[in-house]
C-alpha cells in the first residue's frame, strides 16, 4: 500500500468542541437545560477524517446533500480507512466524472486501484470464475423474459470445460463467438487431438446435451450482454488487464466501476451477482453506491436491502431520500443501518424533514414572561394606589434537534454528523 494511505492513530485530528464552559457562562439556566437535552456537539472546524478512527471502516454509512467536491472527499476518505485496514473496496457509480476524479487523484498511485469506465474498458465479467461460477453468473443475470430454462447451465459449464481442455482462456468473448452448432465436432476433434482425455469428452458431451434446447436463447442473451457491456468490455490485445467486481475483491483492490447506465439491466445483475458471489465466500469488503436510484433494478435493490457483517456499506448521493424513492421504510433501514451519516445541505423541503426525523426530537422548555399593572382606589382617600407583578412560567415542548430549516440552510462545507461509534450527533464545519 502507498504510503499516502497509510493512516495511523496520531494521524486522525482530533476534534475540539466549539460549545464548552465559557459558552455556558452566557446562557440562562433552561438554555443550559435545552443544550444538554438537545445533545448535539458544536466542534470547531475539522475533518472528517476525525470522525473515522482506525478500525472502523467495516461500518456502514450514508451521506447525503452538498456540493459533489465536498461528497467526493467524504467518500474518499472513507475509502482511505477501508485501505488503511487491507478492506477491498468497489465503487459504483454512473458517469460521476468528478467522483472518479477524485478517487483517481487520491488512490490512482497504489497499486491495488483499478478502474472500469469508457476510458479504461476493463471489465471481463468471466475472469477468474470457474465453469460452475460462469453457468450461474449467466442464468441469476439473465431478466425472466427470456424464458431461458435453468438447465442451460449445463451447457455452459460443458462450453467452459471444453475450451479449459483445448487451453483456451475463459472469456465473455469465447462465449460469444463459440459455434453453438459446432460445438460436439469440437468435443471430437479435442478427444481425437488427445487434448481432453475420453472420460472428460464423454462429461462434456453430457452436459452439453442437457442443455442443448437452451442455446438458441443463450445466444440471445449473450448478444444482449454484448450490447450493454460493449462501452466498457475488455478485448483481447487492448493493452489492459481484465478485471471484474469478484476478482477486484478477492485480490483486494480499490475498483472504481462507471457502470454507465444502471438501465443496463443484465450487466447490472452480473455485478449484484458478483458480489454476492464474494460474500458466500466469506470475503470481506465495502462497497460504495453514489447516486444509483434504488428501485431502478430488483436485484440490486434486494442486494442493498440484505445484511451482512462482511458488507460495508457507503451509500452517497445529493439526496439519499430521493434515491431511494421517497420510501420511507427504505431510507429509515439505511440511515438505522449506518454506522456514520453525514448529513449537508438538502434543496428539498421533504428531504430536509426526514433528515430532521432521523436526528430525532427533544423535550423544549420555553420559559413565558408576564407582567401585571392593576390600579386601587380608596373613596377616603384623594390619592389611588398602583401595583405592579411579574410571573414567570415554563412549559415543555417537543422540538427537532436540527430543524429543518437549519439543514436547508447549511453552508456547503457545513454538516451534521451522526456518529455510532462515538454515540452523538455532531455539528461541525468541514475543512476541505
Amino acid at each position: 500500500m502507498g504510503n499516502d494511505l497509510v493512516r495511523r492513530s496520531s494521524d486522525v485530528p482530533e476534534l475540539k468542541r466549539a460549545d464548552g464552559f465559557f459558552s455556558s457562562l452566557f446562557q440562562s439556566r433552561t438554555e443550559r437545560i435545552n443544550h444538554i437535552n438537545r445533545s448535539v456537539i458544536e466542534y470547531k472546524p475539522n475533518r472528517i477524517e476525525a470522525f473515522l478512527p482506525p478500525g472502523s471502516a467495516s461500518c456502514s454509512c450514508v451521506i447525503s446533500g452538498g456540493v459533489d467536491a465536498v461528497r467526493s472527499n467524504v467518500v474518499c476518505a472513507q475509502i482511505a480507512c477501508a485501505a488503511e485496514n487491507h478492506l477491498p473496496v468497489i465503487i459504483l457509480h454512473e458517469g460521476d466524472l468528478q467522483l472518479a476524479e477524485a478517487v483517481r487523484s487520491r488512490f490512482g498511485k497504489d497499486p491495488r486501484y483499478a478502474e472500469i469506465s469508457p476510458q479504461v474498458p476493463a471489465f471481463e465479467p468471466m475472469y477468474g470464475l470457474s465453469g460452475l461460477e460462469i453457468s450461474n453468473e449467466i442464468v441469476q443475470s439473465t431478466p425472466p423474459e427470456f424464458d431461458m430454462k435453468y438447465n442451460v447451465k449445463y451447457y455452459l459449464d460443458g462450453v467452459a470445460s471444453l475450451m479449459n481442455g483445448i487451453g483456451k482462456s475463459t472469456s465473455f468473448h469465447m462465449f460469444a463467438t463459440c459455434p453453438h452448432l459446432r460445438i460436439f465436432d469440437l468435443v471430437d476433434d479435442a478427444q481425437t487431438q488427445g487434448k481432453i482425455t475420453d472420460q472428460t469428452a464423454q462429461e462434456i458431451r453430457s452436459r452439453l446435451m442437457m442443455g442443448q434446447s437452451e442455446n438458441f436463447k443463450l445466444d440471445s442473451v449473450l448478444a444482449g450482454l454484448q450490447m450493454e457491456m460493449d462501452p466498457v468490455l475488455w478485448k483481447s490485445g487492448c493493452g489492459l488487464e481484465p478485471v471484474n467486481v469478484f476478482t477486484a475483491i478477492k485480490e483486494h483492490k480499490i475498483l472504481c466501476f462507471d457502470i454507465v447506465s444502471l438501465s443496463s439491466q443484465m450487466m447490472t445483475n452480473i455485478i449484484i451477482y458478483q458480489l454476492k458471489l464474494a460474500l458466500s465466500r466469506r470475503m470481506p469488503f465495502m462497497l460504495v453506491v453514489d447516486s444509483l436510484p434504488v428501485n431502478a433494478n430488483r436485484q440490486y435493490q434486494d442486494f442493498l436491502k440484505m445484511s451482512s457483517n462482511l458488507l460495508a456499506l457507503t451509500l452517497v448521493s445529493d439526496d439519499l431520500y430521493a434515491m431511494t424513492g421517497g420510501d420511507d421504510k427504505l431510507f429509515d433501514s439505511f440511515v438505522g443501518r449506518s454506522g456514520l451519516a453525514v448529513i449537508l445541505s438538502h434543496k428539498s423541503g421533504a428531504s430536509a424533514k426526514k433528515w430532521a426525523d432521523a436526528v430525532g426530537q427533544y423535550d423544549e422548555w420555553v420559559d413565558s414572561y408576564s407582567k401585571n399593572y392593576g390600579t386601587q382606589t380608596n373613596p377616603r382617600d384623594i390619592w389611588s394606589s398602583h401595583s405592579s407583578g411579574n410571573s414567570t412560567s415554563t412549559s415543555r415542548n417537543r422540538a427537532y434537534k436540527v430543524r429543518p430549516e437549519w439543514i436547508s440552510g447549511m453552508g456547503d462545507t457545513e454538516a451534521y454528523i451522526i456518529s455510532q461509534a462515538r454515540r452523538e450527533t455532531a455539528h461541525i464545519q468541514l475543512l476541505i
